[in-house]
C-alpha cells in the first residue's frame, strides 16, 4: 500500500513528481517549510551544471538507469547469484559494495562507474522515498521510478542539488559566525548530551537493530537517531503527532508503537515518526539549522576523523554527490573513528576500513554538544 504518491525526491527538501523522465520538475515543499522560488535546471547554464556532478565520457549520458540495473542484473546471473530488486539483500548487496566494495568481480566489468552510479543512485533514492511506500514495497517503486531516468539528467539534477547545497552551508555559517559574536548566546549554550551512553546504545544496536523503533529497508539515520536520543538529546515534537512519516525538519521524533488489533498474534510497527529522524538530508537539516548544532565538510576523511568526537554523527557523500549514509561514533584511538550503524548492521568498525578503496565526494560531521 502506498504512503503518499509517486515521486523521486530531489534537493533539500523538494519532492519531484515524475511524469516518464526528469525533465520539467514539479516541485512540492515538505510539511513544515516554507514554499519558496526553486531555480529550474534551465535557468542554469549546461556547463554549471555539469560542473559538480557526475563525470561521463561522450554517450555516456545516454544510459538510462533501468539499463544498467539490466547490465546489473546480468552480472548476478553470470556470477551465480541470487539477488532480486528490492529485496533487503538486494539493498545489503548494493550497501556493502558502496562502502567496501565486497564484490571484487564487480569491479572489474568494463562498466563499473556507471553500475556504481546507479548503485549510488537507488540507495539515495531508497532512503528518500521509503517514508512513501510500505518496506516490502519501497525497492521495487524505486527501480520503476527510476528506469526511464538517463545518466545525463542524473548529472543535472546532482549539480543543482550541490548548488543548493552550498548556498545552505553558507546560511549556517552566516549563522554560526553571529552566534561567536554574541556573548549572550555562548554563556547560554550548555551541552547535556551523553557521549558515552549514545555510543554504549551504538555498540549494542548496531549489530542488532532495535525493533521497538522500526526497521526500514534504508534504516542508518533511524539507527543513529535513536543513540542520539539515547545520549539525552530529546525529540522535539508538534502538539498533535500524526500516523505516518511526516516531512519535517522542524521537528524529530519517533512515536512508532505496535498495533495488535483483536489478537496479540497478529501486532503490526505503525509509523508515527518524522523525516528528519530516518532521512539523511533531513537528519542534518533538523540538527544544522534548527538545533543549530556546528557541522564541518571535508573531501579528506582524516580531517573528519580529526574534528569528530565519540557521540558526533559522520554522514558520507557518494560518488555522484548524493548523501547517503549515516553512521554514529563509538570509539575513537589509533589516529581513526571507530563507527556504529544499521544497513548494513555493524558495530565498532574503523571508519577507515569501511570506505577503504571508494571515491566518496566528501564527508561531513555533526558535532553535538
Amino acid at each position: 500500500m502506498k504512503k503518499g504518491k509517486s515521486c523521486l525526491i530531489l534537493g533539500l527538501s523538494s519532492v519531484l513528481v515524475l511524469s516518464g523522465t526528469v525533465g520539467s520538475p514539479t516541485y512540492a515543499q515538505g510539511d513544515d517549510t516554507n514554499a519558496e522560488e526553486v531555480e529550474t535546471l534551465e535557468e542554469i547554464s549546461s556547463d554549471e551544471q555539469l560542473e559538480d556532478g557526475l563525470e561521463l565520457a561522450d554517450g555516456e549520458e545516454e544510459y538510462t538507469l533501468g539499463e544498467l540495473e539490466q547490465m546489473l542484473l546480468a552480472y548476478f546471473d553470470e556470477q551465480g547469484l541470487e539477488l532480486e530488486v528490492g529485496s533487503a539483500e538486494f539493498v545489503e548487496y548494493l550497501m556493502l559494495q558502496q562502502l567496501e566494495s565486497t564484490d571484487e568481480e564487480l569491479l572489474k566489468h568494463p562498466q563499473y562507474e556507471l553500475l556504481d552510479y546507479y548503485m549510488g543512485e537507488y540507495v539515495y533514492q531508497l532512503d528518500q522515498m521509503q517514508v512513501f511506500y510500505e518496506p516490502e514495497e519501497v525497492g521495487t517503486e524505486v527501480s520503476e521510478q527510476m528506469s526511464k531516468v538517463t545518466l545525463g539528467e542524473l548529472a543535472e539534477d546532482v549539480a543543482l542539488l550541490q548548488r543548493e547545497e552550498a548556498e545552505f552551508e553558507e546560511e549556517l555559517e552566516e549563522m554560526w559566525l553571529l552566534e561567536d559574536m554574541n556573548p549572550i548566546v555562548q554563556a547560554t549554550s550548555k551541552g547535556g548530551y551523553n557521549r558515552t551512553k549514545a555510543a554504549n546504545y551504538a555498540n549494542k544496536h548496531g549489530a542488532k537493530p532495535n525493533y521497538n523503533f522500526g526497521v526500514y529497508p534504508k534504516n542508518c539515520t533511524n539507527f543513529v537517531s535513536q543513540a542520539v536520543n539515547a545520549g539525552g538529546l530529546s525529540e522535539k515534537k508538534p502538539k498533535s503527532v500524526k500516523r505516518g512519516i511526516t516531512q519535517t525538519t522542524a521537528h524529530w521524533y519517533n512515536d512508532n508503537y505496535h498495533d495488535c488489533g483483536v489478537s496479540a498474534n497478529s501486532c503490526y510497527m505503525r509509523d508515527k515518526l518524522s523525516t528528519s529522524w530516518i532521512r539523511v538530508t533531513d537528519f542534518y537539516t533538523y540538527w544544522t539549522k534548527t538545533r543549530k548544532m556546528r557541522a564541518q565538510t571535508s573531501s579528506n576523511v582524516n580531517t573528519i576523523i580529526k574534528n569528530a568526537a565519540v557521540g558526533d554523527v559522520i554522514q558520507i557523500q557518494n560518488s555522484s554527490g548524493r548523501w547517503f549514509h549515516s553512521v554514529i561514533v563509538n570509539r575513537k584511538a589509533n589516529g581513526t573513528v571507530y563507527v556504529s550503524s544499521n544497513t548494513a548492521n555493524y558495530s565498532n568498525k574503523n571508519i577507515k576500513d569501511r570506505i577503504k578503496g571508494q571515491k566518496f565526494k566528501s564527508y561531513r560531521v555533526i558535532n553535538f554538544k
